[in-house]
Protein backbone atom coordinates (compact mmCIF):
# COMPACT_ATOMS: atom_id res chain seq x y z
CA UNK A 1 0.00 0.00 0.00
CA UNK A 2 2.86 2.36 0.81
CA UNK A 3 4.31 1.74 -2.65
CA UNK A 4 0.97 2.59 -4.27
CA UNK A 5 0.63 5.84 -2.31
CA UNK A 6 4.22 6.74 -3.09
CA UNK A 7 3.56 6.12 -6.78
CA UNK A 8 0.46 8.33 -6.77
CA UNK A 9 2.38 11.17 -5.09
CA UNK A 10 5.19 10.85 -7.64
CA UNK A 11 2.71 10.88 -10.54
CA UNK A 12 1.01 13.98 -9.11
CA UNK A 13 4.36 15.74 -8.80
CA UNK A 14 5.24 14.68 -12.35
CA UNK A 15 2.06 16.30 -13.63
CA UNK A 16 2.74 19.49 -11.66
CA UNK A 17 6.22 19.76 -13.15
CA UNK A 18 5.06 18.96 -16.66
CA UNK A 19 2.14 21.40 -16.67
CA UNK A 20 2.59 24.75 -14.90
CA UNK A 21 -0.37 26.02 -12.90
CA UNK A 22 -1.96 28.37 -15.40
CA UNK A 23 -5.30 28.63 -17.16
CA UNK A 24 -3.54 28.19 -20.48
CA UNK A 25 -2.50 24.66 -19.54
CA UNK A 26 -5.66 23.64 -17.67
CA UNK A 27 -7.15 21.52 -20.47
CA UNK A 28 -3.81 19.89 -21.21
CA UNK A 29 -3.36 19.01 -17.57
CA UNK A 30 -6.89 17.56 -17.36
CA UNK A 31 -6.26 15.44 -20.45
CA UNK A 32 -2.96 14.22 -19.04
CA UNK A 33 -4.55 13.33 -15.69
CA UNK A 34 -7.24 11.32 -17.47
CA UNK A 35 -4.59 9.48 -19.47
CA UNK A 36 -2.61 8.71 -16.33
CA UNK A 37 -5.68 7.45 -14.46
CA UNK A 38 -6.68 5.21 -17.37
CA UNK A 39 -3.13 3.87 -17.67
CA UNK A 40 -2.30 4.06 -13.96
CA UNK A 41 -0.62 0.64 -13.75
CA UNK A 42 1.82 1.07 -16.67
CA UNK A 43 2.55 4.65 -15.61
CA UNK A 44 3.42 3.53 -12.08
CA UNK A 45 5.65 0.86 -13.63
CA UNK A 46 7.53 3.55 -15.55
CA UNK A 47 7.63 5.88 -12.56
CA UNK A 48 9.26 3.25 -10.37
CA UNK A 49 11.65 2.31 -13.19
CA UNK A 50 12.89 5.91 -13.35
CA UNK A 51 13.43 5.92 -9.59
CA UNK A 52 16.27 3.45 -10.12
CA UNK A 53 19.84 4.56 -10.53
CA UNK A 54 21.09 5.72 -12.97
CA UNK A 55 17.71 6.37 -14.64
CA UNK A 56 16.84 8.73 -11.79
CA UNK A 57 19.09 11.30 -13.47
CA UNK A 58 17.03 11.09 -16.68
CA UNK A 59 13.83 11.81 -14.73
CA UNK A 60 15.52 14.67 -12.88
CA UNK A 61 16.64 16.40 -16.08
CA UNK A 62 13.54 15.45 -18.12
CA UNK A 63 10.60 15.44 -15.65
CA UNK A 64 8.03 14.61 -18.35
CA UNK A 65 9.86 11.48 -19.51
CA UNK A 66 7.32 9.10 -17.93
CA UNK A 67 4.52 10.60 -20.06
CA UNK A 68 6.35 10.09 -23.33
CA UNK A 69 4.53 6.95 -24.47
CA UNK A 70 1.08 8.49 -23.87
CA UNK A 71 1.24 10.82 -26.87
CA UNK A 72 2.70 10.67 -30.36
CA UNK A 73 5.93 8.74 -30.03
CA UNK A 74 8.22 7.04 -32.51
CA UNK A 75 5.69 6.10 -35.24
CA UNK A 76 2.07 6.83 -36.16
CA UNK A 77 1.09 3.16 -36.48
CA UNK A 78 1.89 2.39 -32.83
CA UNK A 79 -0.94 2.35 -30.27
CA UNK A 80 -0.49 3.27 -26.60
CA UNK A 81 0.06 -0.33 -25.55
CA UNK A 82 2.82 -0.82 -28.12
CA UNK A 83 4.42 2.51 -27.24
CA UNK A 84 4.49 1.55 -23.56
CA UNK A 85 6.10 -1.83 -24.33
CA UNK A 86 8.74 -0.17 -26.54
CA UNK A 87 9.47 2.63 -24.08
CA UNK A 88 9.89 0.22 -21.19
CA UNK A 89 11.96 -2.22 -23.27
CA UNK A 90 14.34 0.50 -24.46
CA UNK A 91 15.22 1.74 -20.99
CA UNK A 92 15.39 -1.68 -19.35
CA UNK A 93 17.72 -2.85 -22.13
CA UNK A 94 19.97 0.15 -21.60
CA UNK A 95 19.81 -0.22 -17.83
CA UNK A 96 21.14 -3.77 -18.20
CA UNK A 97 23.75 -2.89 -20.83
CA UNK A 98 25.49 0.39 -19.96
CA UNK A 99 27.63 1.71 -17.11
CA UNK A 100 26.43 4.07 -14.40
CA UNK A 101 27.76 7.21 -16.14
CA UNK A 102 26.10 6.55 -19.48
CA UNK A 103 22.93 8.62 -19.02
CA UNK A 104 24.63 11.64 -17.48
CA UNK A 105 27.21 11.58 -20.27
CA UNK A 106 24.68 11.56 -23.13
CA UNK A 107 22.47 14.19 -21.43
CA UNK A 108 25.09 16.64 -20.19
CA UNK A 109 27.61 16.12 -22.96
CA UNK A 110 28.09 13.38 -25.55
CA UNK A 111 29.90 10.10 -26.05
CA UNK A 112 32.31 10.22 -29.00
CA UNK A 113 32.19 6.92 -30.89
CA UNK A 114 34.50 7.78 -33.79
CA UNK A 115 36.82 10.64 -34.65
CA UNK A 116 39.20 11.42 -37.51
CA UNK A 117 41.43 14.34 -38.46
CA UNK A 118 42.13 14.90 -42.13
CA UNK A 119 43.65 17.90 -43.91
CA UNK A 120 43.34 20.00 -40.71
CA UNK A 121 39.62 19.17 -40.45
CA UNK A 122 37.97 17.14 -37.72
CA UNK A 123 35.12 14.68 -38.21
CA UNK A 124 33.34 12.74 -35.50
CA UNK A 125 30.27 10.69 -34.64
CA UNK A 126 28.82 11.04 -31.16
CA UNK A 127 25.92 9.59 -29.21
CA UNK A 128 23.54 11.89 -27.30
CA UNK A 129 20.15 11.86 -25.60
CA UNK A 130 17.71 12.43 -28.47
CA UNK A 131 17.28 16.13 -29.16
CA UNK A 132 13.84 15.45 -30.68
CA UNK A 133 12.76 12.84 -28.15
CA UNK A 134 9.40 11.95 -29.69
CA UNK A 135 11.17 10.68 -32.81
CA UNK A 136 13.53 8.40 -30.93
CA UNK A 137 15.36 8.05 -27.63
CA UNK A 138 18.99 8.18 -28.70
CA UNK A 139 20.63 10.20 -31.45
CA UNK A 140 23.83 9.77 -33.40
CA UNK A 141 25.34 13.07 -34.53
CA UNK A 142 27.85 13.53 -37.33
CA UNK A 143 29.93 16.68 -36.89
CA UNK A 144 32.47 18.43 -39.08
CA UNK A 145 34.82 20.85 -37.32
CA UNK A 146 32.45 20.81 -34.30
CA UNK A 147 29.44 21.71 -36.50
CA UNK A 148 26.54 19.25 -36.37
CA UNK A 149 25.59 18.36 -39.92
CA UNK A 150 23.63 15.09 -39.81
CA UNK A 151 21.58 13.20 -37.24
CA UNK A 152 20.05 9.75 -36.89
CA UNK A 153 17.65 8.92 -34.04
CA UNK A 154 16.71 5.45 -32.89
CA UNK A 155 15.14 3.35 -30.15
CA UNK A 156 15.74 -0.24 -29.02
CA UNK A 157 12.47 -2.11 -29.58
CA UNK A 158 11.38 -5.72 -28.98
CA UNK A 159 11.18 -7.54 -32.30
CA UNK A 160 7.72 -8.88 -31.54
CA UNK A 161 6.25 -5.37 -31.86
CA UNK A 162 7.23 -5.19 -35.53
CA UNK A 163 6.89 -8.92 -36.26
CA UNK A 164 10.61 -9.73 -36.24
CA UNK A 165 11.92 -12.80 -34.41
CA UNK A 166 14.57 -11.01 -32.36
CA UNK A 167 14.76 -9.88 -28.74
CA UNK A 168 16.23 -6.49 -29.68
CA UNK A 169 15.79 -4.51 -32.89
CA UNK A 170 17.23 -1.06 -33.60
CA UNK A 171 14.35 1.06 -34.86
CA UNK A 172 15.62 4.09 -36.79
CA UNK A 173 12.89 6.72 -36.75
CA UNK A 174 14.70 9.85 -37.94
CA UNK A 175 17.46 10.49 -40.47
CA UNK A 176 18.01 14.13 -41.28
CA UNK A 177 20.63 16.58 -42.44
CA UNK A 178 20.87 19.72 -40.33
CA UNK A 179 19.24 22.76 -41.90
CA UNK A 180 21.75 25.02 -43.63
CA UNK A 181 24.53 22.41 -43.57
CA UNK A 182 24.27 21.18 -47.17
CA UNK A 183 27.62 22.65 -48.26
CA UNK A 184 29.36 21.21 -45.19
CA UNK A 185 27.77 17.79 -45.80
CA UNK A 186 29.07 17.87 -49.37
CA UNK A 187 32.51 18.95 -48.15
CA UNK A 188 32.65 16.17 -45.53
CA UNK A 189 31.58 13.58 -48.12
CA UNK A 190 34.40 14.66 -50.44
CA UNK A 191 37.01 14.68 -47.66
CA UNK A 192 35.99 11.18 -46.51
CA UNK A 193 36.49 9.52 -49.89
CA UNK A 194 32.92 10.08 -51.11
CA UNK A 195 31.33 8.36 -48.10
CA UNK A 196 28.41 10.53 -47.02
CA UNK A 197 27.71 11.26 -43.33
CA UNK A 198 24.35 9.42 -43.51
CA UNK A 199 26.08 6.17 -44.50
CA UNK A 200 28.64 6.59 -41.75
CA UNK A 201 25.86 7.05 -39.19
CA UNK A 202 24.26 3.87 -40.48
CA UNK A 203 27.55 2.03 -39.93
CA UNK A 204 27.65 3.42 -36.39
CA UNK A 205 24.11 2.30 -35.59
CA UNK A 206 24.92 -1.17 -36.94
CA UNK A 207 27.90 -1.33 -34.57
CA UNK A 208 25.59 -0.39 -31.67
CA UNK A 209 23.20 -3.12 -32.79
CA UNK A 210 25.99 -5.69 -32.64
CA UNK A 211 27.00 -4.50 -29.16
CA UNK A 212 23.40 -4.92 -27.94
CA UNK A 213 22.91 -8.29 -29.62
CA UNK A 214 20.34 -6.83 -32.02
CA UNK A 215 20.24 -8.77 -35.29
CA UNK A 216 18.22 -6.22 -37.22
CA UNK A 217 18.23 -2.49 -37.93
CA UNK A 218 14.95 -1.27 -39.43
CA UNK A 219 13.84 2.12 -40.67
CA UNK A 220 10.56 4.03 -40.63
CA UNK A 221 8.89 5.12 -43.86
CA UNK A 222 8.12 8.83 -44.21
CA UNK A 223 4.33 8.58 -43.98
CA UNK A 224 4.57 6.88 -40.57
CA UNK A 225 6.82 9.55 -39.06
CA UNK A 226 5.02 11.53 -36.35
CA UNK A 227 5.89 14.87 -37.95
CA UNK A 228 5.10 13.75 -41.50
CA UNK A 229 3.33 16.42 -43.55
CA UNK A 230 1.78 15.39 -46.84
CA UNK A 231 2.25 17.97 -49.57
CA UNK A 232 -0.57 17.89 -52.08
CA UNK A 233 0.38 18.52 -55.68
Amino acid sequence: MQHVLKGIVIIYNDIKRYFPLSWGHALSRLKQIIHVMVYIKPHMTMTFLFLREPLKYVAKTHPSICFKYLGKYLALFLNKSSRFIIFKHHYITLLNSVNSDFFSNIIDDRIVLWQEYKNQNSFDISLIFADYGLEGDLSLIFSCNSQKIFTMSFTIVPGSIIQIASKNVIFVSRVQGISGAFDTIRFATKELNDICPRNMLLEAVQAIAIALGAQFVVGLCAKEQIFFIQILG
